[in-house]
């Protein structure tokens, strides 16, 4: 990776990393709650169409993230190679299997029944036609939101960061640690440790 191609794709720090006290609050889940808050802008609907279904997988998978859960994808139907229906799910979806297993694991799925389900249109769109908004768990809480999967992503600043620090024997922990103090918080650090040494593994 290039780093002048970085430099040229970013974009203010301030304009990437608020001030945490005027972080928005969009939408994240109260605890307590099972149907997250949301703006109707960013909430799906039975009839809403997309031009692909990448499109409209995004889509819900950016609603996630801003209501404080993760999904996954899940059954799909396709006819002669092309997807005609897929379903989205909330990653607490279903009961784990753990016949057998020795050792204790944390439960990771409670039977949601959150999900979106896709199908194409004879025009090459696919439309939402099927929306389940409840969930049977609280959502995440702003301070716990940079723990989901979904809100993690290394973006140019950190990789940037990550790059510039390794040139001056700088390693990803306290590149992670410098970062977290610019931001004013890990909670607006917007990736996790595990991330920051990744990336530096992979480019250095």
């Amino acid at each position: 990776m290039e780093l002048n191609a970085l430099n040229n794709q970013l974009v203010p720090f301030e304009e990437t990393f608020p001030n945490s006290a005027s972080v928005s609050p969009n939408v994240v889940g109260i605890p307590g709650d099972e149907v997250p808050h949301c703006p109707e802008d960013l909430k799906p609907s039975i009839g809403k169409t997309f031009s692909t279904l990448e499109e409209g997988l995004s889509f819900y998978k950016e609603y996630a993230k801003n209501c404080g859960f993760t999904s996954r994808l899940d059954s799909s139907k396709s006819v002669k190679g092309t997807i005609t229906h897929k379903q989205c799910v909330c990653s607490k979806e279903g009961h784990g299997k753990h016949e057998g297993v020795k050792r204790k694991r944390s439960v990771t799925r409670v039977g949601c029944e959150a999900r979106a389900n896709f199908k194409r249109l004879d025009t090459g769109e696919y439309v939402i036609y099927d929306f389940l908004e409840a969930h049977n768990h609280a959502m995440v809480t702003p301070d716990t939101m940079v723990h989901l999967k979904q809100s993690r992503d290394l973006n140019l600043v950190h990789k940037k960061m990550i790059m510039d620090n390794s040139r001056v024997n700088h390693g990803p922990v306290k590149t992670f640690r410098m970062f977290k103090e610019y931001v004013r918080g890990y909670k607006n650090v917007g990736a996790s440790l595990e991330d920051f040494k990744n990336f530096s593994r992979d480019v250095m």
